[in-house]
């Protein structure tokens, strides 16, 4: 876990310390973080009013784009893709109640979380006020279900600190597949909550951390 409360992959090498008679005598280990330098999302950076400001990831107005690219690839690849609709919960009240900056640690630390917790490979954008979008490379229904179980495993560990209080993040994460013949709409229909927990978490807001 970053400092700043958010999820993140990290490569762990080991290495074994020997003695003069070549016997292992202990083992070192480091942690380095894993980079993403490589994801797609970086590509962003290179167009201008394409990141989102608040988050560093791309923009609703992107994300917007590449999803409708890749429905439009559907009828050609003869494919299909995965969906995850990432949505933090609570955040209205608590705007309302410390202010608009309130959130800005909620959706920043989420979209790290959520960077850090998908494949290189996968699209990751921001798509609503309080929601994010992922588009993933597998059109598996199965391995769509565990990234999404992953992804609100993940963000559900996380923490952001407001004023010397901890608070817990609160998400519902959804996830389908799109397949040839499909719409943005149908899409967003066949949407289905990662888990029971994650549904009945809806409307739920951010609490404190009990230490």
């Amino acid at each position: 876990m970053h400092k700043q409360g958010h999820r993140l992959g990290v490569q762990v090498r080991t290495l074994p310390l020997l003695d003069a008679h070549d016997y292992i005598v202990g083992v070192a280990v480091t942690f380095e973080e894993a980079l993403a330098d490589s994801r797609p999302e970086a590509l962003g950076r290179l167009m201008f009013g394409c990141l989102d400001p608040v988050t560093g990831i791309p923009s609703p107005r992107l994300t917007r784009a590449v999803l409708a690219e890749s429905l439009a690839g559907l009828e050609q690849s003869h494919g299909g893709f995965g969906l995850l609709r990432i949505r933090v919960l609570g955040l209205d009240e608590f705007r309302s109640q410390h202010g608009p900056e309130s959130v800005v640690p909620f959706l920043h630390t989420t979209a790290q979380t959520l960077r850090h917790s998908l494949d290189s490979e996968n699209f990751l954008g921001r798509w609503g006020e309080d929601e994010f979008l992922a588009v993933l490379q597998s059109a598996s229904p199965i391995r769509v279900a565990a990234a999404a179980e992953k992804v609100w495993n993940l963000v559900s560990q996380s923490e952001v600190s407001w004023w010397g209080d901890r608070f817990l993040i609160e998400a519902v994460v959804a996830h389908a597949v799109a397949r040839p013949g499909d719409t943005l709409e149908s899409v967003f229909r066949d949407l289905r909550p990662s888990c029971a927990a994650a549904a009945g978490a809806d409307g739920a807001s951010p609490g404190p951390v009990r230490g």
